[in-house]
């Protein structure tokens, strides 16, 4: 079974005016000089190129940093000057830095076993102290709390280990572990000390994640399915609202989670350590499906996500802008563009800061295509182009990013390892 999009939404063409534009599409553009200005402004000039050895990262505070499997490397956002270096006994995954300054890694320990392999995974929590990082917890990072779950292969089932993918940080000095498992959320206590909050079960494929406010998130996922009998391979897409909500009984919370534990066949040790986590969770959550969408064959993927004036959510599957209500979920618009569908080239989908938070902008191939959102009280949106700018010397550029959330400063990240900043 496979998911097309809506037939009963209504849906409209736009173009991209590039150099040669297709011509069954509708053209709505205009230009607006002063925009021009502002958009030349931020993307004409590149006021450094640093090149690295590895993917570089920019980091909340602006810094960059550099992971190398257990080397990590911090340069400042000044002069660029290395200012700490981390060796780790075991190899580095994924890392982020909270609010807070806090340096979260997470490590992972490959041990050869007769037939296979094990892995063991650590949150490795380090805090400034005295203009030193210093580590201050370690957080084994395992499947306790969950019930055992199969893998498939073919028609043979087998135990799922359990794997880290990556950690994402969140307000409130929070963050999230996502694994092939489901996801977890760690939080503060009153020693200062990281907890875990809540452990959702939840199915592969988890891409990008998008913070609405505290307790609402948007996940989008893409499962890639294999080739099976009766069909190639494909990707089904989807996209869901996660909301968190506060536990307020944790015995009732267990008798709710039961039944998807009498499922699983299960130890009485693994049952027991079960309810020990769950007694200390704080959190539970929802998930409400929005948005799906697969076809017969063919690679698909998602842009970037982002929100306009507190209530759109938009982002790009393929060629389609599609906008979304974030209060109820409903997507009220899909806009076909003659942007071309590279599932090796990414597209971009930037806020572009202005008074009336309503101008994001397509970074796709050295082009910068700018949009207005404008609606009205019955819920009708409508997209149109400002300005379309054509920067051939950052075609290179495979991402493009925001430095600061309120502010109109950017990065890019090239195949050469190098960063930009405009």
């Amino acid at each position: 079974m496979y998911d097309d999009f809506d037939k009963n939404l209504k849906t409209e063409k736009i173009v991209i005016p590039f150099e040669k534009a297709d011509d069954k599409f509708e053209t709505k553009y205009e230009e607006d000089s002063q925009t021009k200005k502002e958009l030349e402004s931020a993307f004409k000039n590149m006021k450094i190129k640093l090149k690295f050895n590895n993917v570089p990262k920019i980091l909340k505070d602006g810094k960059i940093s550099i992971i190398s499997k257990n080397i990590v490397q911090i340069y400042d956002d000044k002069k660029y000057n290395i200012l700490c270096e981390f060796k780790f006994q075991n190899e580095i995954i994924s890392h982020i830095q909270l609010d807070n300054g806090d340096l979260i890694f997470v490590s992972v320990d490959k041990i050869e076993k007769k037939w296979s392999y094990e892995y063991d995974y650590a949150h490795l929590i380090y805090r400034l102290k005295d203009n030193k990082y210093c580590l201050i917890q370690t957080i084994k990072e395992d499947m306790t709390g969950y019930a055992q779950q199969e893998s498939f292969s073919g028609c043979m089932a087998y135990p799922k280990k359990y794997a880290v993918r990556f950690i994402k940080e969140i307000s409130g000095n929070r963050f999230i572990c996502f694994t092939n498992y489901g996801f977890k959320i760690y939080s503060l206590n009153d020693k200062n000390e990281y907890y875990l909050d809540l452990l959702s079960t939840h199915s592969q494929g988890i891409n990008t994640m998008n913070e609405i406010n505290e307790n609402t998130f948007i996940f989008c996922i893409n499962n890639h399915c294999g080739a099976s009998l009766g069909g190639p391979s494909h990707d089904r897409l989807k996209i869901e609202i996660i909301k968190l909500n506060k536990i307020k009984n944790n015995d009732l919370y267990m008798k709710e989670v039961q039944e998807e534990m009498d499922s699983y066949y299960m130890e009485i040790d693994n049952i027991e350590n079960i309810k020990k986590v769950i007694k200390t969770l704080k959190l539970s959550c929802s998930c409400k499906e929005i948005f799906k969408y697969s076809t017969y064959y063919g690679s698909h993927d998602f842009s970037d996500g982002i929100f306009i004036k507190d209530k759109y959510f938009i982002i790009m599957v393929d060629n389609n802008i599609l906008i979304f209500n974030i209060e109820d979920g409903k997507q009220l618009k899909r806009y076909e563009t003659n942007i071309s569908s590279d599932y090796y080239s990414h597209i971009n989908i930037k806020k572009w800061n202005n008074v009336g938070d309503n101008q994001f902008f397509i970074f796709k191939n050295g082009y910068i295509i700018l949009f207005e959102l404008n609606d009205d009280e019955a819920e009708n949106v409508k997209l149109k182009i400002k300005y379309v700018l054509n920067f051939p010397y950052i075609k290179n550029i495979e991402r493009i990013d925001n430095i600061g959330e309120n502010i109109n400063k950017f990065y890019g990240i090239d195949g050469e390892n190098c960063v930009c900043f405009f």
